[in-house]
């Protein structure tokens, strides 16, 4: 494997590691947000919306730039 496709396999990848932890600490720290900053019920379904959305919106996106730039090493 040529070392920039390394390089970039990496990143793609600790990318991702990041997406799933910030995926599942949204949930977790909603607890935080309520009771330490007063967060309404409404602030904090729309801080998970915001997060599931914005999930479902990159990943459609990167498959699009992925596809159009004809990236075979993804």
């Amino acid at each position: 494997m040529v070392a920039a496709t390394r390089r970039n396999l990496a990143i793609l990848t600790a990318s991702h590691a990041v997406q799933d932890l910030y995926g599942g600490s949204v949930p977790a720290i909603l607890v935080f947000f309520v009771a330490q900053r007063h967060f309404s019920y409404l602030e904090a379904t729309g801080l998970i919306l915001a997060a599931t959305v914005s999930s479902s919106l990159l990943q459609p996106l990167f498959g699009l730039v992925v596809d159009a730039r004809d990236l075979d090493w993804i």
